[in-house]
């Protein structure tokens, strides 16, 4: 869970090479994206797709949406419960969430019953659950 200890996501940027050198440091030691686990990859790449969002989000009018496709399927129910308090705090500043997934149940409980309050003068937050077949 990322929001469990210290931690420090880096990443470098240089004009031609775009972004590269993602790691996560813990304490004095920084991890390469590669030597991650699945779920740590998972919950960092959402992370980080959150952040940019939330750069983004002025140019697009505050509002921006996000599509994550079954992104989250190596994470253990520790990190699906912080990956649902993050996903929860995107859409509170505005970034619309899609996610699609084959275990709905997974979602069923804390990120939709804490998302359906009435929406605010902004527009506020709105959760729509779909289930196909």
């Amino acid at each position: 869970d990322l929001d469990a200890d210290p931690q420090l996501p880096l990443l470098d940027f240089a004009p031609q090479q775009g972004f590269h050198n993602l790691q996560l440091r813990q304490g004095n030691e920084a991890y390469g994206f590669e030597r991650l686990s699945g779920g740590r990859r998972e919950q960092l790449g959402a992370a980080l797709r959150l952040a940019m969002a939330d750069v983004l989000m002025p140019a697009y009018d505050g509002s921006l949406p996000l599509v994550f496709d079954d992104a989250f399927t190596n994470s253990d129910r520790q990190r699906l419960s912080g990956l649902q308090r993050m996903l929860g705090r995107g859409m509170q500043q505005g970034a619309q969430i899609v996610l699609l997934t084959c275990h709905p149940e997974d979602y069923d409980t804390s990120l939709l019953q804490t998302q359906k309050n009435p929406p605010d003068a902004s527009g506020g937050m709105e959760v729509i659950q779909v289930q196909l077949g």
